[in-house]
């Protein structure tokens, strides 16, 4: 009984190990993007979210623990999956949950159309090859250019609906892949804040 134990705890122990091994899946694009600007009452100590916009709390948290895409504790910037009116649904975690939560004075929300353009990203490591194809016109079976390395920073200039176009090399490329999960990571600075 006693080595069926020391096996079951050994097993279990590696089997922790091998999951906290997995890389985090990349974020999911959504609609749009959610920035938490400073503003009245900034750090706020906690937000609430809810099942729906306004009813059933879910969870109640620091906003510099959701889930983020980019910026610091002082203007984290979060995908938001869903809005509705001042609501905006967003990742409470790296599992997939979601809430919805009363977007607070000078919080920003803009879709990716609107958002993208003018600002530089990085391709993401370790994916397939076709996310680092590029195109000569948005879709995929439109003329090839020359693949990019990944981490590779590139410019947007334009984006309609998964396709970017971006300044150099010329060319479109999918921003995000048909099950909407990112394949660019996106730099926030003070320098883009503006845009």
């Amino acid at each position: 009984m006693k080595k069926v134990l020391t096996a079951a705890l050994l097993l279990l122990g590696a089997g922790s190990a091998a999951l906290a091994a997995l890389p985090t899946p990349r974020p999911y694009s959504g609609c749009g993007v959610l920035i938490l600007k400073e503003g009245t009452g900034w750090p706020l100590e906690s937000i609430a979210l809810y099942q729906e916009p306004g009813v059933q709390r879910v969870a109640e948290t620091r906003p510099q623990a959701l889930p983020r895409l980019s910026g610091d504790d002082a203007e984290p910037l979060l995908a938001a999956s869903e809005r509705r009116g001042d609501w905006v649904r967003v990742a409470l975690d790296e599992a997939g949950r979601q809430g919805w939560l009363a977007k607070a004075r000078g919080w920003e929300y803009r879709e990716w159309r609107d958002f993208l353009p003018g600002r530089t990203v990085r391709l993401l490591p370790g994916l397939k090859k076709e996310w680092y194809q590029l195109r000569l016109a948005p879709g995929g079976d439109a003329s090839a250019a020359p693949p990019l390395s990944r981490d590779r920073e590139v410019r947007v200039l334009e984006v309609e609906k998964e396709w970017a176009r971006i300044e150099t090399p010329a060319g479109w490329l999918r921003w995000r892949d048909p099950d909407g999960r990112l394949t660019v990571s996106l730099k926030y600075d003070t320098k883009q804040k503006n845009h």
